[in-house]
């Protein structure tokens, strides 16, 4: 895409995933290499990634799953539709899902000519067998149908001065640090970006309970993709990750789209502790060309403490 990035995008994205407009830390900040750092201020452009290629290899993989799952949802469902039947459990029968409405309606006819409710019920749950299983491949399946590959994604962090990072990301404090302001009079697109979520096991996107009874509801569907999307492995928790995301189904076999910014959106550049300063100039002369309210910062260590401090 040669122009900005649209920020309807961006936001058709969030109506789909259900997410609503929330209070986004400012600024946000973007790890980079020197080189990198100045080809993105030469050209004003920032480069979206697939997450097919990110160093995170689960990223856009970990499945949610149902707490409790659905086998063991299943094992209480003769309790469930009796408690139903019998009028203890009240559920608005309108919003079941199909099978659970032919279960119940079923059920109900088998008790009326005779059969015991519980015997009449494990006589019909029998088509539920392995469901976490069959739930587990329809979610990826489902998912896939997104076209993963054509998502770009833009991470940011809340901390411009983790060792971690600028280690990994910035060229072991070589590299630079850019700081990104929200415009709210041009919707820019890091107003709608979202957090991440780090935890030890895949993120949990309902019961399984609800699932049988109610079926693939919209409040479900946000949940899935929110999990898929903005969770990661509690390894990278680190990161302080806050990340956009917008779909280019034009790019499709590329790994990344290069994207404008607006000028007045950086507001900050921080040089690493390693900084060349033979190639200071290089950049203050970019910074002083096109970005006139940007400030500057540089990373020093003082008494074994990683500290940011203002540049004239």
């Amino acid at each position: 895409m040669s122009g900005y990035i649209e920020d309807t995008d961006i936001f058709l994205l969030n109506k789909l995933l259900g997410v609503e407009k929330m209070d986004v830390p400012e600024p946000l900040f973007k790890y980079t290499t020197l080189d990198t750092g100045i080809i993105i201020l030469s050209t004003g452009r920032l480069r979206w990634s697939s997450p097919l290629h990110f160093n995170d290899l689960s990223e856009f993989q970990r499945m949610p799953h149902f707490e409790p799952s659905l086998d063991e949802s299943i094992s209480k469902l003769p309790e469930i539709i009796t408690a139903i039947i019998t009028g203890n459990k009240q559920v608005d029968e309108n919003k079941l899902k199909n099978a659970p409405k032919i279960l119940l309606k079923t059920v109900r006819t088998l008790i009326n000519s005779g059969m015991e409710p519980d015997a009449a019920i494990r006589e019909l749950i029998n088509q539920y067998h392995g469901a976490d299983e069959k739930m587990h491949k329809t979610l990826k399946a489902t998912f896939e149908s997104f076209r993963v590959n054509t998502a770009r994604v833009f991470c940011l962090t809340t901390e411009p001065d983790n060792d971690v990072m600028w280690a990994h990301y910035a060229g072991n404090h070589t590299g630079i640090v850019l700081g990104f302001r929200h415009l709210p009079k041009l919707d820019t697109p890091f107003m709608a970006t979202q957090p991440v979520t780090y935890s030890r096991q895949a993120p949990v996107a309902g019961s399984g309970i609800d699932f049988l009874l109610y079926g693939h509801t919209p409040e479900l569907r946000k949940k899935i993709l929110n999990a898929v999307c903005y969770t990661k492995s509690y390894r990278w928790e680190y990161e302080k990750e806050w990340r956009a995301i917008t779909w280019r189904p034009e790019e499709k076999g590329k790994e990344y789209g290069d994207y404008k910014f607006f000028p007045e959106e950086l507001e900050s550049v921080c040089f690493g502790a390693k900084f060349d300063n033979s190639r200071l100039n290089e950049v203050k002369d970019i910074i002083l060309a096109q970005y006139s309210n940007c400030s500057l910062y540089r990373m020093v260590v003082r008494t074994g403490k990683l500290l940011r401090e203002a540049v004239d």
